[in-house]
């Protein structure tokens, strides 16, 4: 039996991905992981300028599912990376120990939305270290989510299709397939986001009616993160099990 698979119509496999990314992760060594598996999760949040009137709710629930993360008995499986996208893209976190993650606040303040590139860089990152892992001996269960309100508008022209290619490359690979999930929260109007998912190959889709009042969209977004602390706590709780959403 063949130890990779190739994409139809397609010759491109995991080891023909570029990785090569400008940004810095300074992820956690592999060498120094002493387990036989963790459960890596990457959080990328919309910083445009729209988000800011989300941003209490936001800081609110994101730092106490980290905090919540930090006090299960399997958190020593976790591993979280967490990154904004804007005008500029940033790492907050490579991925480390959910343990050693520190409280962030989030700001959102600038003018336009990157969501593609945003996306493609960090979605390197995660094959990257999957791959270091597997080199390791260490297999990797992956969940990369991203909250936006907006539609790109500031991305490079042909991103979407390359995160496309290399979520079906993941997807399809026989070393990989099962072990990665990317799921989308958007707070607008549903066909925007509905183009964003299909356009990237994204798993999932979450959307907010911004129109709601406050307090129900504060409700909508705690059980959005509620689904996405579930999520993580099955993926590590669970030794060999799949992701799927």
């Amino acid at each position: 039996m063949t130890t990779k698979s190739q994409l139809p119509n397609n010759d491109v496999e995991l080891e023909d991905l570029n990785l090569n990314s400008p940004l810095n992760f300074n992820n956690f060594q592999v060498d120094d992981i002493d387990m036989g598996e963790t459960v890596n999760v990457t959080i990328l949040i919309d910083n445009s300028g729209s988000m800011s009137g989300y941003k209490d709710i936001l800081n609110e629930e994101i730092n106490m599912m980290i905090d919540t993360w930090q006090k299960w008995h399997h958190a020593p499986k976790i591993f979280l990376s967490i990154g904004t996208f804007g005008s500029t893209i940033e790492v907050i976190t490579g991925f480390q120990p959910i343990i050693n993650v520190k409280p962030h606040v989030f700001n959102p303040n600038e003018s336009s939305t990157k969501l593609y590139d945003g996306c493609k860089e960090f979605l390197k990152n995660i094959i990257k270290q999957q791959q270091d892992a597997m080199k390791a001996g260490i297999q990797t269960k992956n969940i990369f989510f991203v909250l936006t309100d907006g539609a790109d508008n500031d991305s490079n022209y042909d991103s979407a299709n390359e995160i496309k290619k290399m979520i079906s490359v993941v997807l399809k690979d026989e070393q990989t397939m099962g072990s990665f999930g990317a799921v989308m929260c958007g707070i607008g109007e549903p066909s925007v986001f509905e183009k964003a998912k299909d356009n990237m190959g994204f798993q999932k889709l979450f959307t907010i009616d911004p129109s709601l009042t406050e307090k129900e969209n504060a409700k909508r977004l705690k059980e959005m993160f509620g689904w996405l602390s579930t999520s993580v706590s099955s993926a590590s709780s669970m030794p060999g099990s799949l992701i799927n959403f």
